[in-house]
């Protein structure tokens, strides 16, 4: 019984017809100034996903706070980031898919923020922490072999991004908005 709303800069960044029709609305909202998500209904939303997102964003602790007065109370936020590790991760050279592996492997990355201070905006802005951590998936770690010879054949190039469960490159939070907040 979900709906599902998205959320992006344009509405033909990376989506195709059967996204859209997925969606119970889209809304156009340039996440690089916290003004713009203006166009966001207030207390609205049970669940927001922020899953690699915010080290796009050099205002992404303001977005942060913006995001949840968009949650509804007890509304539950997720949070995926490259951690304080991602920087000190080999650098991949050459063609790779999607994933990268050290931070700085993606020019679009314009800052890293630490799991702390990210936590720290949550709780000011009316959020419980309700876990907090490395993100790995056991599975995605069981399945790494098949995982590398799968995207050599299919892509032929290497994805960073199936290291990154055994590397601890991303981190997570799970945020629930406090029940009372208005």
């Amino acid at each position: 019984h979900c709906q599902y709303f998205g959320v992006d800069k344009t509405r033909c960044y990376n989506m195709d017809e059967k996204d859209f029709s997925a969606m119970e609305r889209f809304y156009e909202a340039d996440l690089s100034a916290p003004e713009n998500l203006r166009v966001l209904p207030d207390s609205f939303f049970d669940c927001i996903i922020l899953s690699h997102i915010i080290e796009h964003l050099v205002h992404g602790e303001e977005i942060l706070a913006g995001l949840v007065k968009k949650l509804a109370p007890g509304g539950l936020l997720y949070l995926e980031f490259p951690g304080a590790k991602s920087p000190y991760l080999p650098k991949m050279k050459g063609p790779f898919l999607g994933g990268s592996l050290n931070f700085s492997d993606d020019p679009t990355h314009v800052r890293l923020y630490l799991r702390n201070e990210l936590e720290q905006v949550l709780k000011n802005n009316g959020c419980e922490i309700i876990r907090s951590g490395v993100r790995r998936s056991v599975k995605r770690i069981i399945l790494f072999p098949i995982y590398v010879v799968g995207t050599s054949i299919l892509f032929k190039c290497f994805d960073g991004g199936t290291l990154w469960d055994i590397l601890g490159f991303a981190e997570f939070i799970i945020a629930q908005k406090s029940p009372a907040s208005v």
